[in-house]
């Protein structure tokens, strides 16, 4: 494998040359740092897209089970819910508690 041949450093031989070749550098450092922001800039609108597709597919798959859920007639079934309400457990319990009051006062 041949190796590329190095470009020999330019000899600096004076104040003016080496102000010249700094400008130089700084020039394309600037640049480089430019073109870094730039890239930045596109990866993270990329990465936004790409959480707000994953969100809206996640809301799409919630979406999609509440329809097939509400068009499935089972859950106006009481006996198939498995989980009853707080209000409903309250309501049973002072059916209950008036039920033994009028046994007891009888």
């Amino acid at each position: 494998m041949e190796k590329t041949p190095k470009p020999t450093p330019q000899k600096l031989k004076n104040p003016e040359d080496v102000r010249y070749r700094r400008d130089q550098v700084l020039s394309k450092y600037q640049g480089f740092k430019e073109a870094a922001r730039q890239r930045r800039e596109k990866l993270e609108a990329a990465k936004k897209f790409q959480q707000f597709k994953r969100d809206a597919s996640e809301l799409e798959a919630w979406i999609n089970e509440k329809i097939h859920i509400v068009s499935n007639d089972s859950y106006k079934d009481r006996t198939n819910l498995q989980v009853c309400s707080t209000v409903a457990q309250l309501r049973g319990v002072r059916a209950v508690v008036r039920l033994v009051q009028k046994r007891t006062s009888i």
